[in-house]
């Protein structure tokens, strides 16, 4: 038989005071978590409207730099009107979305802010957009 004691304070299990502490601490980041979750929705909406806009300016061979005058500017058909579409739903959906986090706000705002540089939207996503604040 072996001489060695285990001693009654062994720490195999946590102790009563460290059960006590991390309760609170997990509901403190409980809400992180999942507020991190739902910012991965709003970076898909964005990816999403991204590849849209990616794939109409591919189809149309549109070129920024070409003034709408100019007789090379694209002349788009059904396909490219179907591309438009896309392109409007995804930007839709990406108004209509209710931030969680200011760090939402501020992620959607730039990406938005550097997309309206070139196009406009439109009054619905403009109503959406700003119902998309409204507590």
């Amino acid at each position: 038989m072996s001489k060695t004691t285990i001693s009654a304070s062994a720490t195999a299990l946590p102790s009563r005071r460290l059960i006590l502490a991390a309760a609170p601490a997990a509901a403190i980041l409980a809400p992180l978590h999942v507020a991190a979750v739902e910012e991965s929705h709003l970076t898909t909406l964005i990816e999403r409207h991204k590849a849209a806009c990616a794939a109409f300016d591919d189809a149309s061979g549109f070129d920024d730099k070409v003034p709408e005058n100019d007789p090379r500017f694209p002349v788009f058909g059904e396909q490219h009107a179907a591309l438009f579409e896309a392109e409007a739903a995804a930007l839709d959906e990406l108004c209509a979305y209710r931030p969680k986090t200011i760090e939402e706000v501020r992620q959607r705002g730039d990406y938005l802010v550097v997309w309206t540089r070139t196009c406009l939207l439109t009054p619905k996503q403009e109503s959406a957009l700003l119902a998309s604040h409204a507590s």
